[in-house]
């Protein structure tokens, strides 16, 4: 069941990525994108993470950043987000999250907030926890926004690695995504604020005491294996794996590793299970 909390444009804050089941689910997982995506993006991996008794839940980190009034760019602005995702996770049964990419930093802070059992880190950018590593870039100053273009040749552009069965799933979910646009670099006070937030959300990996994953495609260019296993080992409960075959969007490039991976981690710190 949606959330009732709004997103500050009048809907519900929470998605179901798939039906759901006119029986609750026991738990509920939630699924956060990256810059860029929304949770149709989720739904390849979704249908192999589906299991009796677990539900998958998604939000547009876009639309709840854009309800939120800290500065953009600033950790305020993505404590709010987590403050307000937290809020909306109560009484719906979520156990856990997973943020891909730029939704990474904000799965973090909800898990702490929420006092959820796991957190799983799906190719964080590592600019986003402290490090100084210069990250490849999407080609000059682009990403991708909704409206106009081809969406299914954008996508395989974006997902060379995908099956084109996997991109059409995501292209009917979404109809308008796809045309990238320029992104206005930050300026000096952004790039003040960037540095701030990432900073913070390194300290706030190290106090994580949930059981955490890093995981990230074994083909990715933006998170190396070093960065991976840094990243992991911050974390006082830290791991970190590796969907083979796949680079900076695992869960699209490869659903069902990506879902097998997912559940291995999740379902061995679900409430009740043994710790890792």
């Amino acid at each position: 069941m949606p959330s009732r909390r709004s997103d500050g444009a009048g809907g519900p804050l929470l998605h179901p990525v798939l039906p759901q089941p006119a029986r609750r689910p026991r738990e509920q997982w939630l699924l956060l994108p990256g810059l860029g995506q929304n949770g149709a993006w989720w739904i390849p991996a979704a249908r192999w993470l589906a299991r009796p008794g677990v539900g998958l839940l998604t939000a547009d980190p876009a639309a709840l950043a854009r309800s939120c009034t800290a500065p953009r760019g600033s950790y305020e602005r993505l404590d709010e987000m987590a403050g307000r995702l937290a809020a909306a996770l109560a009484g719906h049964g979520v156990s856990h999250v997973v943020g891909h990419s730029a939704g990474a930093p904000a799965a973090l802070l909800t898990a702490t907030s929420a006092a959820l059992a796991g957190v799983v880190l799906l190719e964080p950018v590592p600019a986003h926890f402290g490090s100084t590593r210069r990250a490849p870039e999407d080609g000059p100053g682009r990403r991708l926004v909704p409206g106009g273009g081809d969406p299914l040749a954008e996508l395989r552009r974006l997902h060379p690695l995908a099956d084109a069965a996997t991109l059409r799933t995501i292209t009917a979910a979404a109809p308008g995504w796809g045309r990238p646009v320029p992104v206005a670099p930050a300026d000096s006070a952004g790039a003040a604020r960037a540095a701030v937030r990432a900073a913070t959300v390194r300290r706030k990996l190290a106090e994580c005491r949930t059981p955490l994953l890093v995981l990230r495609g074994a083909l990715s260019a933006m998170l190396p294996e070093d960065e991976a296993r840094a990243l992991a080992a911050c974390a006082p409960r830290g791991g970190a794996g590796a969907v083979p075959r796949a680079g900076h969007a695992p869960h699209v490039d490869r659903p069902r590793e990506t879902a097998e991976a997912l559940a291995a981690f999740l379902g061995s710190v679900s409430p009740g299970a043994p710790t890792v």
